[in-house]
C-alpha cells in the first residue's frame, strides 16, 4: 500500500488548494499589514507574526483575482532546498476547509498552459467533482524577493 502524504485544504474563490501539511505551521485570522513599495504583485505586505515580521501572500492573487479581503491567514515554512534557515510566510485564504491525505499516485503533472498561471502550482488531482490545485509553498517568493522585503523591516 503506497504511503499518503497530509495535505491542509484552503479555499480561494472557486479554486480548492492544497498545501503540505508538514509544512503549515499555524491557521489565524487575518492580521494588521504594512504594505510595501515595489514588492511583487502577490504580496499584500508585513504582519508582526509572533513577534517576527512576516510577508503575506495573496493566494487569489497568484490564482486569480482578489474580490474579497482574506477571512484566514495559513503561516507556512520555506524549505528552500540547501538553506540552512527555515524561512516563514503567511498566505492569504478565504476559507481553510481540513485535511486530506493523499496517494501521490493519484496526483497528475500540471498541464503546460496551467503551469504559466502560478509557480508556485506543483500538480493538481480532484477532489469529488472539483479540480484540486497542490501547491508547493518554497516557491512563491524566490530568496532575493524575500531578501528585499526584509530589508523594509523597520523602515518608513
Amino acid at each position: 500500500m503506497p504511503a499518503t502524504t497530509p495535505w491542509l485544504l484552503c479555499q480561494v474563490h472557486e479554486h480548492v488548494c492544497a498545501l503540505p501539511l508538514a509544512q503549515v505551521i499555524e491557521v489565524m485570522r487575518p492580521l494588521p499589514l504594512l504594505a510595501v513599495a515595489q514588492s511583487p504583485e502577490c504580496v499584500l505586505g508585513l504582519c508582526v507574526m509572533r513577534g517576527a515580521p512576516v510577508p503575506v501572500i495573496d493566494l487569489a492573487r497568484c490564482l486569480c483575482a482578489r474580490s474579497a479581503a482574506p477571512t484566514r491567514f495559513v503561516a507556512v515554512e520555506l524549505l528552500a532546498p540547501g538553506a540552512p534557515l527555515e524561512r516563514r510566510i503567511a498566505l492569504a485564504v478565504d476559507a481553510v476547509s481540513g485535511t486530506i491525505s493523499l496517494d501521490p499516485e493519484q496526483l497528475a503533472a500540471v498541464p503546460p498552459l496551467l503551469s504559466r498561471a502560478s509557480s508556485a502550482l506543483d500538480a493538481v488531482t480532484t477532489l469529488d467533482t472539483r479540480l484540486l490545485m497542490l501547491l508547493q509553498t518554497s516557491r512563491f517568493l524566490t530568496d532575493s524577493e524575500l531578501s528585499e522585503l526584509a530589508s523594509h523591516v523597520g523602515t518608513d
